[in-house]
């Protein structure tokens, strides 16, 4: 009987031994599986915020070169523009030239 006993006891103790090591096992492999959901999450967030840096720089350098043809676009235009308003004048006073030569009685004035 002590025998069987012994034997039950050592029985018990190694049952008790191997779900400890069980249960330490399933919270090592609880605290891995956490730290790895937590590495993902940070990677993916990394990520996504590194796609939406990329896309508002695009955005930002669009706009930049936008504002810069437009800028160039009035700068020409207005240049143009102006040429033009001088070309007019040197017409209008070459054609007034010519009518007083031939018309000096007339005056003509603006």
């Amino acid at each position: 009987m002590l025998l069987e006993n012994l034997i039950q006891r050592e029985s018990i103790t190694i049952m008790i031994i191997t779900t400890i090591i069980m249960i330490i096992t399933n919270i090592m492999t609880i605290i891995t599986m956490s730290t790895t959901t937590i590495t993902t999450i940070t990677i993916m967030i990394t990520i996504t915020i590194t796609i939406i840096t990329s896309i508002t720089i695009i955005i930002t350098d669009t706009t930049t070169i936008m504002a810069i043809i437009i800028t160039m676009d009035i700068i020409i235009r207005s240049k143009a523009d102006r040429k033009r308003r001088l070309n007019a004048n040197k017409d209008l006073q070459q054609e007034h030239y010519e009518l007083s030569k031939m018309f000096p009685s007339i005056s003509v004035s603006y």
